[in-house]
């Protein structure tokens, strides 16, 4: 047999067996009396299935088709008289509505308060769709981005990796430092990223074209990292650029009370360093005093750190290890605290 038909055997096989398994549970289900029983017992077999470690899978296809067929079941029901009896359905539609919104809420506060995620990033996560996360460094190649085939209870099975998996969904995906990111990477996500909006998974001899709802972004550090690896030209004219520098005075003093819970008078003197040491470009640093430095200092003088020894440790040493560079970045903080 050939080896490039065997992934679409293995792909059909376990949706063989989903399928067997889901239509098995709904007739189980469905012949003792329960509510809904095809929809739940189909349900409960598969998540069962897949807990045991049975290969499963449903192509986007079939997921699509599911989805229509819901959706016309349900507008089916849709007559006349649901309208009149609208009235009686406000307070089962209101309990959807604050359930939902309390759903979407606790996601928020798990991203913000175990994912340590910053506010944006964990209202876009909690929404449907959601967002995907992944550092394309050096050493991420696009086996890591792409997925890969693992063996699993006996048996040869794929696992998207997160580039895959937001294509599916459709998400928004967002791949930092892409500047490092190996050439396979670059390769894969060109026909991505351009009119075409493909991704090829060749270890599967698969093509994915991403739907409407998928959004790539990529960030990168300029400045200090061009003098080792800049982002080709081709890749940068595939995308809307924004340009993101420091914020001003009074928002980042915001930013360091609010991320590090200090007082602001504080948070204050440490941007008013910052800004000093950013406009010493004799200092030679390869970078300067950062946003997440000052969230980190900020969090030693929460601690109870004295001033002085928090910005040697959070803010000189981590930037320098020349004794000169530091003695005068030492003598800027001297004159704030």
């Amino acid at each position: 047999m050939n080896k490039s038909a065997l992934p679409r055997l293995r792909g059909a096989l376990a949706f063989g067996t989903t399928m067997a398994v889901a239509g098995i549970g709904g007739a189980i289900a469905d012949a003792v009396g329960l509510v809904g029983g095809w929809l739940t017992g189909a349900l409960a077999a598969v998540l069962l299935a897949g807990w045991a470690g049975l290969p499963l899978a449903m192509p986007m296809t079939m997921r699509s088709v599911a989805l229509a067929f819901a959706g016309l079941t349900t507008g089916a029901m849709i007559t006349p008289d649901v309208f009149s009896e609208a009235a009686r359905l406000a307070a089962t539609m209101g309990g959807l509505l604050l359930s939902t919104v309390a759903i979407l809420g606790a996601s928020y506060l798990v991203h913000r308060s175990i994912g340590r995620s910053a506010a944006p990033t964990a209202f876009y996560s909690s929404w449907p769709g959601n967002t995907l996360l992944a550092f394309a460094g050096a050493e991420t190649s696009a086996a890591d981005l792409l997925g890969r085939w693992l063996v699993k209870g006996g048996d040869t099975v794929w696992q998207d990796g997160p580039v895959t998996r937001a294509v599916r969904q459709g998400a928004v995906l967002y791949l930092d430092e892409i500047a490092e990111a190996r050439e396979d990477v670059i390769v894969v996500l060109h026909p991505l990223s351009d009119h075409r909006r493909e991704l090829h998974l060749d270890r599967r001899d698969e093509t994915l074209a991403a739907p409407p709802s998928f959004t790539l972004v990529v960030s990168f550090n300029p400045g200090y990292r061009k003098a080792l690896k800049e982002l080709k030209p081709s890749t940068r004219q595939r995308f809307v650029a924004l340009q993101f520098d420091y914020p001003q005075a009074e928002i980042e003093a915001e930013v360091v009370a609010r991320e590090a819970g200090i007082e602001g008078a504080i948070a204050r003197r440490l941007v008013t360093v910052a800004h000093k040491l950013r406009a010493l470009d004799e200092l030679g640093l390869a970078e300067t005093a950062s946003t997440r430095l000052l969230v980190n200092t900020a969090a030693l003088l929460r601690e109870g750190l004295p001033p002085r020894v928090a910005c040697r440790h959070g803010i000189v040493d981590p930037l320098t290890d020349d004794p000169a560079v530091a003695a005068a970045m030492q003598d800027v903080v001297d004159l704030a605290f």
